[in-house]
C-alpha cells in the first residue's frame, strides 16, 4: 500500500480503498525486448512502470521510452480514433509493471474526477439572500 501511493493516481484515496487495489493490482516482470502489449480496443488493462523502461513505436518508428511511474495502456488510449495504426510497448532491459483491470482503473478516475468537482464547486460561493432574487417568469407548477 506504501509502494502505491508514491503514484499521482493513488495519492488522494483512502487508506481502505488503497488496500481494496494493493489486493486487486498485479504486478508483473518482462524480460528484455519482451513484448508488453499492442494496443487496440480488446484489451482492458493500464500499465504502470515500477522500475525499468518500457518503449513505444508505431510499427518501426519510434515515439518514446517510458520509465519509473508512467502509465500507459489501451484504457489510456481509448477514445483514439479506431482507425489508427496501434502501439506496441516492449520491454527495455528487466522492466516490472503494475496491472490495472479497466473495471478499478474507473473506480479510480471516478474518484478523482468527484474530488475535482467537489472542490469547484466548494470555491463557489452560492450563499446569498433572498432579497437578491427577483421574479422573471414561472417556469412550471406543481
Amino acid at each position: 500500500m506504501k509502494l502505491l501511493q508514491k503514484y499521482d493516481i493513488f495519492s488522494e484515496l483512502s487508506e481502505w480503498k488503497l488496500f481494496q487495489i494493493a489486493d486487486s493490482v498485479k504486478l508483473r516482470t518482462f524480460k528484455d525486448n519482451q513484448k508488453i502489449i499492442k494496443n487496440g480496443p480488446q484489451s482492458e488493462k493500464m500499465y504502470i512502470i515500477r522500475s525499468g523502461a518500457v518503449r513505444a513505436s508505431i510499427g518501426n518508428f519510434f515515439l518514446k521510452d517510458l520509465t519509473e511511474n508512467e502509465s500507459f495502456g489501451d484504457i489510456t488510449y481509448e477514445n483514439q480514433n479506431k482507425n489508427t495504426k496501434p502501439q506496441t510497448f516492449m520491454s527495455v532491459g528487466k522492466t516490472e509493471c503494475y496491472i490495472i483491470e479497466k473495471e478499478l482503473y474507473e473506480e479510480i478516475i471516478d474518484f478523482h474526477v468527484g474530488k475535482t468537482l467537489d472542490k469547484i464547486f466548494d470555491a463557489r460561493d452560492v450563499s446569498f439572500p433572498l432579497e437578491d432574487l427577483y421574479f422573471i417568469r414561472e417556469i412550471g407548477a406543481g
